[in-house]
């Protein structure tokens, strides 16, 4: 409760005085709130409540970056709360419609692009903070021995790969985003050479499903994936959901092995959200996926 009170008391100051000369202190101050309040959202056990509650938290910081553009903590914060937002709810309303009436979910796909692109941008500018020319360092993808990131920006980076990402998805697949697909795997690589565990594993979860997209992984790309799914397990120690609902949707369904795709899935159900607070939040939604493709599960394989 200290926490929540403390974000909205610090939101409601940075709103009133935004235009006033002490602005920039008192939005730096909403900025360090924001990173230390993540687990306000992690730990919520109310879906609903956290999608409601979302949309007022992004426009708030959308008017303290236009009084602050260049606040590093507030783009992060940007970046990872677009992101999340249209991912967790977004993207997967528009996947979920896409059966039943494709017109409707082609609009919600649309919406979710958008909502990506914000977050990438968001995520972009923030590394433009420390490395004035990043958009060209994606464009051009040096090496990790010829460049290299700080330990600190990983959370940024994982946040500016999987908005990339995002944009892919939520395109359709346009070719104006799939060139894009090189700067994930790119930022992955350097996110996995900082600290390979972060987060439980967050990275290797969403390697699962770029290993089976990424240009360069021909043969070996189901391979890949398994290998990132069993470093997945192992750094969220069995906790995370995410990992079997990730491998069940891409590998299991793309090499038509059902009963696999079945059992991958029961697993993640059989997982207690509570036993990992942090993740609490995330591992509801994965459930809840995981329980919606299951009911799809004769649609899904021949």
């Amino acid at each position: 409760m200290k926490n929540r009170s403390a974000i909205w008391y610090y939101l409601s100051i940075a709103i009133i005085l935004v235009s006033c000369s002490p602005a920039t202190y008192i939005t730096n101050k909403v900025g360090e709130t924001f990173e230390q309040a993540g687990y306000v959202y992690q730990s919520e056990n109310d879906p609903i409540l956290v999608r409601e509650a979302f949309p007022f938290n992004l426009k708030t910081l959308d008017i303290l970056l236009a009084s602050s553009p260049n606040n590093e903590s507030l783009l992060e914060s940007a970046s990872s709360a677009y992101t999340m937002y249209a991912y967790a709810f977004i993207l997967e309303d528009a996947k979920r419609m896409k059966a039943e009436n494709y017109q409707a979910s082609k609009k919600e796909f649309s919406r979710a692009l958008n909502l990506f692109l914000r977050g990438k941008e968001y995520g972009i500018r923030a590394l433009e903070q420390k490395y004035p020319n990043i958009r060209e360092i994606l464009v051009d993808q040096p090496s990790v021995d010829e460049f290299s990131f700080q330990e600190d920006d990983i959370e940024l980076i994982y946040w500016t790969a999987v908005a990339i990402a995002g944009t892919i998805s939520s395109s359709l697949g346009n070719s104006e985003y799939l060139i894009h697909l090189p700067m994930i795997g790119w930022l992955f690589e350097h996110a996995l050479r900082l600290n390979a565990d972060w987060n439980n594993g967050s990275i290797y979860t969403a390697m699962i499903s770029y290993s089976i997209s990424r240009p360069d992984a021909g043969t070996n790309a189901e391979q890949l994936a398994r290998m990132n799914f069993d470093k997945a397990i192992a750094a969220s120690h069995g906790l995370d959901c995410s990992p079997y609902v990730s491998l069940a949707e891409t590998v299991s369904i793309k090499t038509q092995n059902r009963k696999e795709f079945e059992e991958l899935l029961k697993t993640a159900l059989e997982i207690d959200v509570d036993q990992d607070l942090n993740n609490r939040l995330a591992n509801i939604l994965a459930q809840d996926r995981a329980k919606w493709l299951l009911e799809q599960t004769d649609e899904l394989f021949y």
